[in-house]
């Protein structure tokens, strides 16, 4: 099954839970996420940890590499005893695509080891193809159409890049593709009705404000476009470049404003669009 999200967005009415093993990488040991990538099997496929997170100080990050060695990944199968199936994985990701790669995810939860009969989302996404500086969230359904239990005790996620280097009977991703991986979650709905996205663009959140340091800035894109965040003195002098004219797909994303050297006061923070969209919000930098 093949699935694409660059013009739509899932919305859920969900309830966040996560069982899932260190989910925001934030346990780390030898420079490796706890956890992940354990045993015979996954541990060939490397994975790092790196402190550019999407919340907290750990994320993961895994690269493209040169045929026979592996790509890496983040990979995990665990005990997830649960009487109301997850519709989801959400997550957030920052990619640094090659030529052309692209990211693979499999999400799979299944009853009594029945893997053959696992309810799956094997989802390869054309759309993570770009550059993406900033991090986006990512929204992975899983298809319940030939599952039979109405729980499950498993779980599986895998993340990897692949791309059109052939060797072996596989497609490799190139050895200088990164990914960033963050703040794994399940969704819980009994419904997933895709959302009409064309009001979606704004600025969803500025925080912490005020702020003496990083300022979060969440915002939206509702189509394919070039993305520009800066900050503005109260004169309409321009005192921040976060982002200018980078080209991003539809979806949910964070940047990040390091504020720490501007002056106590009040700032705007503007959010435009190749498009022509433009929108404001007010920032107060503060010591205090």
């Amino acid at each position: 099954m093949r699935i694409t999200f660059t013009s739509t967005l899932i919305l859920f009415c969900i309830t966040l839970f996560s069982q899932i093993p260190n989910p925001g990488f934030e346990s780390v040991s030898s420079g490796k996420p706890n956890g992940w990538n354990q045993g015979a099997v996954y541990s060939f496929y490397p994975i790092r940890d790196t402190s550019v997170a999407h919340a907290g100080s750990h994320a993961a990050a895994i690269y493209g590499s040169v045929p026979p060695a592996l790509n890496g990944a983040v990979v995990q199968d665990f005990p997830y005893a649960s009487s109301v199936l997850p519709a989801a994985l959400m997550g957030w990701y920052k990619f640094y695509p090659q030529l052309g790669d692209s990211l693979m995810f499999d999400v799979e939860v299944w009853k009594n080891g029945a893997y053959a009969n696992a309810a799956k989302s094997n989802v390869f996404t054309s759309a993570i193809t770009g550059t993406t500086n900033v991090y986006n969230q990512f929204i992975i359904p899983i298809s319940y159409s030939t599952y039979t239990a109405s729980t499950c005790d498993s779980a599986f996620i895998s993340i990897y890049p692949t791309g059109n280097v052939s060797a072996f009977g596989y497609n490799w991703a190139h050895p200088n593709t990164k990914a960033l991986i963050d703040d794994l979650v399940w969704a819980f709905t009994t419904t997933l009705p895709e959302m009409d996205r064309k009001n979606e663009l704004n600025i969803e959140s500025v925080n912490p404000n005020p702020s003496n340091n990083n300022v979060q800035v969440v915002y939206t894109v509702s189509q394919q476009t070039k993305v520009s965040l800066k900050i503005f003195d109260l004169t309409g002098k321009t005192v921040m470049v976060v982002l200018e004219n980078e080209y991003q797909n539809p979806g949910r994303y964070r940047a990040d404003a390091f504020v720490s050297e501007l002056n106590d006061g009040v700032y705007l923070i503007e959010f435009t669009t190749s498009a022509g969209n433009s929108f404001r919000k007010k920032l107060v930098k503060t010591n205090n």
